[in-house]
């Protein structure tokens, strides 16, 4: 197996992987939690992001891949937060 070939199957696989935790945080909003529209759209944006990565070979090229990576973390790192802080109250 080539590097290249494993590196596109790597990245399909991630690209699964975000766009399932998008599904299942959307079916949260659609049950009660609408907190959770945010970051299921960040899930899934990160996951089209992957699939953009594939066709130009880098996830800094070009920089509006970049952008949106960083700004899909901040909201993911925002969620994880949030749901920490929610489960110490508890």
């Amino acid at each position: 197996m080539t590097p290249a070939l494993m590196k596109d199957l790597v990245n399909g696989a991630e690209i699964i992987v975000w766009i399932a935790i998008a599904a299942a945080l959307a079916h949260k909003v659609f049950t009660g939690r609408k907190d959770y529209w945010l970051p299921a759209f960040a899930f899934f944006a990160f996951g089209i992001s992957d699939a953009v990565e594939m066709t130009t070979g880098a996830w800094w090229k070009p920089w509006w891949l970049l952008v949106c990576k960083v700004a899909c973390l901040c909201f993911i790192i925002r969620f994880f937060w949030q749901a920490f802080r929610e489960h110490r109250k508890k």
